[in-house]
């Protein structure tokens, strides 16, 4: 992962899920939904806390959390993504109202990878191209 542009969360952000820029503030970045119009990239596999036997903190199921960098993998970068349906190898994917990959069927919207692999079930994640481009239909 060779991102120069470091982004900060403006929220919550679930590992493998798409992000998208804030219209807020410059360089923050928020978990992407089926709104979203500017895909940067794909939040990292990790968390943002490192897992203590016997400690549970609400913070370490995210990848990063408000005011803290955000990991991420940018055009061009190879990933697992979660996705929220099924998918074949090749499908061009959007995100869905919690950021997950679902098929882009909207004329118009954003794309923010391509799967490498297909998915089999909900929830699983699968490894994607991120590619940036708009549909026009």
């Amino acid at each position: 992962m060779a991102n120069i542009t470091q982004y900060v969360a403006g929220g919550n952000i679930y590992p493998c899920r798409f992000i998208t820029q804030s219209s807020a503030a410059p360089f923050t970045v928020n978990q992407a939904d089926d709104t979203s119009t500017l895909i940067v990239g794909i939040a990292a596999e990790g968390t943002s806390v490192v897992p203590i036997d016997g400690y549970t903190n609400a913070s370490s199921v995210y990848a990063a959390t408000e005011g803290l960098a955000v990991p991420y993998w940018g055009e061009h970068d190879e990933c697992l993504l979660e996705v929220a349906e099924t998918c074949d190898a090749g499908a061009l994917l959007s995100p869905d109202a919690n950021g997950k990959g679902v098929v882009s069927s909207t004329a118009g919207a954003p794309i923010g990878a391509r799967a490498l692999e297909p998915a089999t079930a909900a929830g699983q994640k699968i490894r994607v191209a991120v590619e940036f481009q708009r549909v026009v239909s």
